[in-house]
């Protein structure tokens, strides 16, 4: 690994431990600062960073603007406690069951919680809440946003919710039924002394977490704040942790492999490693996949071209598309959807009474690519015909890595 990432990683590192950071020469504080940027890690680095002796920090106007972007992040994680308070209080008066997790379950984890950045907040609810929620949001002065099938989004200023009705809405690949693994999560949730907020168990949100690490992965990327979450949340839990419940689990969720991969970076990068016997990563696939996570940023769409992550999604997923030309059968695949996926189109959910009209669906689909994104269109057709280098690089690289 070049020297201005690996010494990005070891300053990650120095704060996991709470410990003076590493001191060395020549190096390129521009090029840490950016990538503290892209994988929101920016206040943790200026911690580390301004430990350093004078004469070893980076250059005055770059520590202002660190200290500037450190200052922001607490004002943002501040508010988003505010406003999280409130709305779980609002929720439990009105008898809404509601189980918070990512982000904002795991910050506790961190030394300094308020550095553990989110760009918005994840909570789950039951169906039959949807619409009780929605009003209380709202009268709360939260803005409805964006509808992604069981997902709703609300924005406050700097606060942004996610209110889910189900925790998976489709599945990584054709592995395995992870949503129907996670469809009973309500019976496993641990209620909290307000009868009304749950969080997962503790081996049950190290298992989702995972399995979510695994969607980013599987499509645009995964950023190193996830694989530090890991990390945080192996030496948090450490005593509670049942590494038999959590190896059982992987194996029927078929992620094994990823899980010990994703453990071995821990080891390596974190110093954090569970109680269970790891393969020792070689160091060429090490390289690979430490260049993949850092140069995607947090979710990976840094350097990530959609037609490439599209044509290996398709190609992975559709044992068809495999025994034709690499293109011919993503071509099919891309213009001609499977009914499942064309009923979740906004516009083409009439075929979730008129299954029949699926032909007509297609065309629909195609005349509004050609009419009312047309350069877009072209732009994608064309990625996708010289997109074969890069489809093989990350084909090969996250079949290597357990997906």
């Amino acid at each position: 690994m070049e020297h201005q990432p690996a010494y990005f990683i070891s300053l990650l590192a120095a704060f996991i431990h709470q410990r003076r950071s590493p001191e060395q020469r020549q190096i390129e504080w521009e090029q840490v600062y950016q990538l503290g940027n892209i994988h929101f890690v920016g206040g943790m680095i200026y911690l580390m960073a301004k430990t350093q002796e004078q004469g070893k920090r980076p250059p005055a106007a770059l520590l202002q603007m660190m200290k500037q972007d450190f200052t922001s992040t607490i004002v943002r994680a501040l508010h988003q406690e505010s406003e999280m308070l409130r709305v779980i209080d609002e929720l439990s008066r009105l008898q809404i069951p509601h189980l918070i997790f990512k982000g904002y379950a795991i910050k506790n984890c961190y030394p300094v919680k308020e550095m553990r950045t989110m760009g918005d907040i994840d909570i789950l609810i039951k169906p039959e809440d949807r619409e009780k929620s929605h009003e209380l949001l709202q009268s709360m002065g939260f803005k409805p946003g964006i509808v992604t099938g069981e997902v709703w989004s609300y924005s406050k200023g700097t606060v942004h919710l996610e209110i889910h009705t189900q925790l998976l809405v489709n599945n990584i690949n054709n592995k395995f039924d992870y949503m129907n693994y996670f469809s009973d999560v309500w019976d496993k949730a641990v209620m909290q002394p307000n009868r009304y907020t749950y969080e997962f168990s503790v081996n049950d949100h190290l298992l989702y977490m995972l399995v979510h690490m695994a969607k980013h992965f599987y499509g645009y990327g995964c950023g190193i704040r996830m694989v530090m979450d890991a990390a945080m949340y192996m030496i948090y839990f450490e005593k509670e942790l049942d590494w038999g419940y959590l190896e059982r689990e992987l194996k029927k969720l078929n992620l094994v492999l990823f899980a010990h991969n994703i453990f071995a970076l821990c080891r390596r990068w974190f110093e954090v490693s569970p109680p269970i016997k790891l393969p020792k990563m070689k160091e060429g696939f090490y390289e690979l996949i430490g260049e993949y996570i850092l140069s995607g940023g947090t979710f990976g769409a840094n350097q990530r071209e959609p037609h490439v992550v599209m044509l290996r999604q398709v190609y992975t997923n559709n044992k068809e598309v495999k025994k034709a030309p690499l293109t011919i059968g993503v071509y099919l695949e891309i213009c001609f959807p499977g009914y499942e996926k064309m009923a979740e189109i906004p516009y083409c959910s009439f075929l979730k009474t008129m299954p029949f009209l699926l032909p007509a669906a297609w065309i629909l689909r195609i005349l509004r690519n050609m009419l009312l994104n047309s350069r877009n269109t072209f732009r994608f057709v064309c990625g996708i015909v010289q997109g074969k280098k890069d489809f093989k690089q990350q084909y090969e690289l996250l079949l290597r890595l357990g997906l």
